[in-house]
């Protein structure tokens, strides 16, 4: 679920100092600093409007749904790069950005609400922009035998469904099915094999 993030209209000394008690738990970085990049130069005053419109414009966009690092930079295009690169990092650092998060509530969603695979899932992260390093995180918690368990239900209830069909017709449309939505050939194989031996309960979502 995304996290409920405050509602900025200003990031003005009042709304830092509000943000900051919202974190109280977390670290102490002040909401006031901000920690430079190596190589990246403090910024000059007349950039400080500039820093408070691209914090109001990510924080904004994250009171709606959790993002992804990439996905917040892409909510901040047209202003200067390392400007947008620090705020990112800002938000990271208060925890309002985390790829790994996304990641894994991604993952449990999905394969609490869909009959899919290790392959449609990865899919679905890269396309969240998210870094190699969450979404390997997030995968790895995925792990063979819950796979096995969900093509076998659905292999199952098909077959129970359909058994009025050609056998061999119906397997090899199965095999289509369950590669389709992301099972690996191996998981495909099991679930088919074990199902033809016996059935379970499933209900398609």
């Amino acid at each position: 679920m995304p996290m409920t993030w405050p509602v900025c209209r200003t990031m003005d000394l009042q709304t830092e100092k509000r943000f900051e008690n919202r974190r109280a738990d977390r670290n102490s970085d002040s909401l006031a600093e901000v920690i430079y990049l190596p190589g990246v130069k403090p910024l000059a005053d007349k950039d400080d409007e500039l820093v408070q419109e691209i914090r109001e414009i990510a924080l904004k966009a994250l009171e709606r749904r959790d993002l992804s690092r990439r996905e917040v930079a892409e909510k901040l295009i047209g202003f200067d790069e390392g400007l947008v690169e620090e705020q990112v990092s800002w938000l990271e650092r208060l925890g309002y950005v985390d790829d790994f998060r996304v990641a894994e509530a991604l993952v449990s969603r999905l394969l609490r609400r869909k009959v899919v695979g290790i392959a449609i899932v990865r899919q679905q992260l890269v396309a969240r922009k998210l870094s190699p390093e969450s979404i390997e995180s997030a995968l790895s918690s995925v792990d063979v035998d819950s796979q096995r368990e969900l093509a076998l239900r659905f292999a199952a209830a098909k077959l129970e469904r359909e058994s009025g069909q050609d056998r061999q017709v119906l397997v090899h449309r199965l095999t289509g099915q369950l590669l389709r939505r992301g099972f690996s050939s191996s998981t495909v194989s099991w679930a088919i094999n074990a199902a033809t031996n016996g059935g379970a309960d499933f209900e398609e979502s």
